[in-house]
């Protein structure tokens, strides 16, 4: 899930005029860059829940006046679709860094 960039450790000194008595102090700096795969997030989640957003916009070809209670059963169905599969790919797949089917 996560990925590793760049890591350094910078070793320095403070200036004497940072110090009320004038000491010089030794100081670290440690640095590293942790990237999140990202290809998991966008065929899991965006791509899944964005086609399901897709076929939910079908309810506008639909007539509203003669279709009026299908529209609202379809909408309803693909909004609930959208929050079990939500739910079922958050609990129950393993944060990992590729696809599972």
């Amino acid at each position: 899930e996560w990925k590793w960039r760049d890591a350094f450790v910078e070793l320095t000194y403070t200036h004497s005029s940072a110090s009320i008595v004038g000491n010089h102090y030794a100081r670290a700096h440690v640095n590293f860059k942790i990237v999140r795969r990202w290809n998991m997030y966008f065929w899991r989640d965006f791509f899944i829940m964005g086609s399901t957003t897709l076929f939910e916009l079908s309810v506008f070809s639909l007539d509203p006046a003669e279709n009026y209670n299908d529209r609202l059963n379809i909408t309803a169905a693909l909004m609930l679709t959208l929050a079990a599969m939500n739910y079922v790919v958050q609990s129950s797949l393993p944060p990992v860094s590729y696809l599972t089917l």
